[in-house]
């Protein structure tokens, strides 16, 4: 669905006025203006967190927040420095870490993992969200890596979207932050897989954590993920029977100060576990 340009940036300059007449903060209004669009013309996508498709003629629902996003920064420029991604979680191609950004999502849409760049109506294309790819590693991504992604994308986005319904809780908004903090230093230079380790085991325990805290008064304070699942389960918690505890029981505090213990390859392994056991329990709460 094409959009006028003249319609367009009448449209953006009505709106952003409104915005500033109701004191919608400079970084807000990207994503409301989006929203806008998006009811004007009954359809669905994603917001922003990664924009699908480059700003190229025409405007179309496709590449509309890309055109919204270049407006702004024409207008606002750094007064945008916000990052509107909703999660993000690691992968690893071609021997090098890359970033898998989630962004909000307005309604439904169809994710898939598609390596030529032609977006269709509300489809969210996961190689679209990897920061840096280059067209050489995307066409040289195997059935297996597509697939492997497109499960965790999607794992990562119905998580990512059930802790933001979670109001004013301290355990999910600390675990929220440790998924963050977890991607973060392995893109990072130098990168630290130690701490990205714990932080993505601190990631899943907070998440158990939440669920106990919402059958009894108190939760346990420890770091003993064998002790934290079998009281989960004597409240009413079922586990996957493919999620891989060992994995995560293996990470204790001691890691954070023991170089060389957890390798790249096995922080990657372990944040993508933990977004895993993350949807297990609140796809149950």
């Amino acid at each position: 669905m094409e959009i006028n340009e003249e319609y367009f940036n009448k449209k953006m300059d009505k709106i952003d006025k409104f915005f500033i007449e109701k004191s919608v903060p400079i970084h807000a209004r990207p994503v409301q203006v989006v929203i806008e669009f998006y009811k004007e013309l009954k359809v669905s996508g994603p917001l922003f967190g990664g924009s699908l498709n480059t700003s190229e003629k025409p405007i179309n629902t496709s590449n509309l927040t890309s055109h919204v996003n270049d407006w702004y920064q024409l207008r606002y420029a750094n007064k945008l420095n916000v990052d509107m991604t909703q999660s993000k979680f690691p992968i690893l191609l071609n021997g090098d870490v890359f970033e898998v950004r989630v962004p909000l999502v307005f309604g439904k849409v169809l994710v898939a993992c598609i390596k030529g760049k032609n977006a269709s109506k509300g489809l969210l294309n996961p190689l679209d969200m990897i920061v840096d790819l280059t067209d050489h590693i995307r066409n040289g991504m195997t059935s297996r890596e597509t697939s492997m992604l497109q499960v965790y994308f999607e794992t990562c986005l119905v998580t990512a979207l059930a802790i933001k319904n979670v109001r004013n809780n301290d355990l999910i908004f600390s675990a929220y932050k440790d998924s963050f903090v977890s991607c973060e230093t392995l893109i990072s230079n130098p990168k630290s897989p130690e701490l990205s380790a714990w932080h993505a085991v601190q990631f899943a325990e907070k998440i158990l954590k939440y669920f106990i805290s919402l059958k009894q008064e108190s939760f346990p304070k420890t770091h003993n993920f064998g002790k934290l699942v079998s009281l989960s389960r004597r409240l009413g918690y079922e586990p996957d029977s493919k999620l891989n505890w060992e994995l995560l029981s293996n990470v204790t505090p001691e890691v954070r100060y023991t170089p060389g213990r957890i390798t790249v390859n096995d922080a990657i392994s372990i944040n993508l576990e933990a977004w895993r056991v993350a949807y297990n329990i609140l796809h149950q709460v």
